[in-house]
């Protein structure tokens, strides 16, 4: 085709005249894929419906009445291997115009995806090196649902290397489904896209140390006094006799005091850097608020001000775990987000204590 389409142009820009419209011209030729014949499979020019055929049993097709001049061919056949397609442009002299065979570039197969990869738990791409003598270029595109083509999909690669048949993607959200295509550009045209593969990556948990797990100390969690004048009596530990789920929890306590006031304020700060703008996250915990209320809330900080992205959910005293759990959009105004827990810590002439268990932030679509 590559040889037979350049003689076409090299006639056709020797006579000179064959674009005036009045004249006929049609086209004629033998779709083949890996060297087996193509039926019923449509041929056009220019995407025009007068202008196409389908082919036969063999792979033949002819159109007709074509107007003489400069054109696209395109073509395209899906099957197992994935999509093949045909765009080239062709300068068709008037009468009868024969390309003989014309071969679908025969598209990369995409192996199976690693996941998670390696230490940064990227997913890993792997697919067979383009056997196309006119190899351009690889495009890797990415999408959420198997509905991917190079309209639909995110280009997240692109080589023009023959032997780079590797790539990594490390820039994805947890526990969503992503899939994946390499298609694989030709000269003259030729497109390949592969098959389909794709991957759900584990759904995170966007709080550090949400189930107090990692260590003997609450890491990642900070303890204040809502009211400084009350004094600071309240202290947070780790406790591995009472938990909600697993060996640990996180246990505030405040002992026996006097004029003390003051409520128990821990707060996470989380990066807005792993949030992403209009994605719906869940915000879920577990509470054992046996001396005194224990609510929890998920706040935004856009510029120097404070906004919730959760109610106040405040659940009181009791012996029983109770979960707190609300969705909340992201904003594209936040440059912080904040998890806050409060516990209202009166005197009192004995200990008090409450538990947290299992805080977490994950992505919900």
């Amino acid at each position: 085709m590559r040889y037979l389409l350049f003689f076409i142009f090299l006639i056709t820009a020797c006579k000179g005249d064959i674009t005036d419209s009045n004249e006929a011209a049609s086209i004629s030729g033998k779709l083949t894929f890996n060297g087996k014949s193509v039926p019923n499979v449509t041929v056009n020019v220019d995407d025009v419906l007068n202008w196409s055929a389908v082919t036969n049993e063999d792979g033949f097709f002819q159109i007709k009445n074509i107007t003489a001049g400069e054109h696209n061919l395109n073509t395209t056949y899906n099957s197992a291997s994935g999509i093949s397609s045909i765009s080239s442009p062709i300068v068709l002299l008037s009468g009868e115009n024969t390309l003989e065979d014309v071969k679908l570039p025969v598209p990369s197969r995409l192996y199976r995806l690693e996941y998670p990869y390696s230490n940064n738990n990227g997913i890993k791409l792997t697919w067979s090196a383009s056997k196309e003598p006119d190899f351009r270029e690889y495009k890797v595109f990415r999408k959420e649902d198997s509905g991917l083509d190079e309209a639909t999909g995110e280009l997240i690669f692109v080589s023009t290397f023959l032997d780079d048949t590797t790539f990594t993607d490390t820039e994805f959200l947890s526990g969503l489904s992503y899939y994946y295509r390499v298609y694989t550009l030709s000269a003259f045209g030729k497109v390949g896209g592969s098959n389909l593969q794709d991957t759900t990556t584990n759904a995170e948990n966007l709080v550090l140390n949400g189930d107090f797990e990692d260590d003997d100390s609450a890491s990642g969690w900070e303890i204040y006094p809502y009211n400084p004048e009350g004094g600071f009596p309240s202290k947070m530990r780790i406790d591995s006799l009472v938990s909600h789920s697993g060996n640990q929890s996180l246990n505030i306590t405040v002992p026996e005091s006097i004029n003390y006031y003051g409520d128990i304020v821990f707060r996470q700060t989380i990066s807005s850097t792993k949030f992403e703008e209009g994605r719906t996250y869940r915000f879920s915990a577990f509470v054992k608020p046996k001396d005194f209320d224990i609510g929890g809330v998920v706040e935004y900080k856009k510029n120097d001000s404070w906004n919730n992205l959760t109610s106040y959910s405040t659940i009181s005293s009791q012996d029983d775990w109770v979960e707190i759990n609300e969705d909340f959009r992201f904003p594209s105004d936040a440059n912080q987000i904040t998890i806050q827990f409060y516990g209202a810590g009166y005197e009192s002439n004995n200990e008090l204590n409450g538990w947290v268990d299992n805080v977490k932030i994950t992505l919900v679509e």
